[in-house]
Formats: C-alpha cells, structure tokens, sequence
C-alpha cells in the first residue's frame, strides 16, 4: 500500500511505516533541513513546502499520515490562539477527507 506523509519531520513515522513494508508515495516537509535528513533516513524525496500550497494536490495515496504541529494547543506550549500552527490540525482533517484514503 503507497503512504502519503504530511509534516514529515525527519522521517520517524515514515521509516517505521517503510520498515513494515509500505511504499512511500509522497512526502511533504515544510523545512528543508528536516526534509534532507528524511532523505537520507527513508532514501525517498520529501517535498519541502508549506502545507498550505499542497492543499489542493490530488492525493492517490492508499494511507494518509501526518504530524501536525501542536505547539498552539500542547499543554506544554504558549497555546497562543492566534498561533497559524493552530489552523494545520484541520487543514490535515480536511485533505485526509476530500482524499478518502482507504
């Protein structure tokens, strides 16, 4: 089954998800410097661009998933309401359901 991977990070997700025998079929990594370690971790290319502008990509994709960040509502951060970071939760909810990955 072909994984696609949102908030990427370095690859801990993804390279279990491989390691299981997954195919990883997209990746995305906002930061270019955690995108090159997933790289070099999975051997598979992370795109390194903001969620936002991949929100409208068709993703085929049997599995979606994903790592948003929870700085603006962790009980350990500032949880600061106007946090951006705040508004990737559900803009992950919304791609996962207007793709309806098996």
């Amino acid at each position: 089954m072909r994984v696609a991977s949102f908030f990427a990070g370095c690859g801990g997700l993804d390279f279990g998800f491989k390691n299981a025998g997954f195919e990883l079929d997209f990746t995305n990594e906002i930061e270019p410097t955690f995108a090159s370690s997933y790289q070099k971790l999975t051997n598979h290319k992370a795109i390194a661009e903001d969620f936002w502008n991949l929100t409208n990509q068709d993703i085929n994709s049997d599995i979606i998933i994903g790592g948003p960040p929870c700085q603006s509502f962790s009980l350990v951060g500032k949880r600061l309401t106007d946090d951006p970071r705040g508004k990737l939760v559900k803009g992950f909810l919304d791609l996962i359901l207007e793709n309806q990955p098996k």
